[in-house]
């Protein structure tokens, strides 16, 4: 056997492309009926969860790397 062949990327070069299967798109017999359902958002309850995500963030070493590497960048 022949050794294989690689581009300048690493990728090893194919000699033939396998063909995919043609598949046909598959649609539901009956109609669908979807309803629109109300979104009911808690502000307090969401609010709440901002501020704990950004207790946790505050003191970590990942909130410092991203402030040095932007205040790098802006410089």
């Amino acid at each position: 056997m022949s050794k294989p062949q690689f581009d300048s990327d690493g990728f090893q070069i194919v000699p033939l492309k396998k063909s995919t299967k043609k598949k046909s798109t598959l649609v539901p017999r009956k109609e669908a009926n979807f309803q629109k359902q109300e979104l009911k958002i808690d502000i307090e309850k969401s609010y709440k969860r901002i501020q704990a995500a950004q207790e946790d963030l505050q003191p970590s070493e990942y909130l410092k790397d991203v402030i040095k590497a932007v205040s790098k960048w802006l410089q």
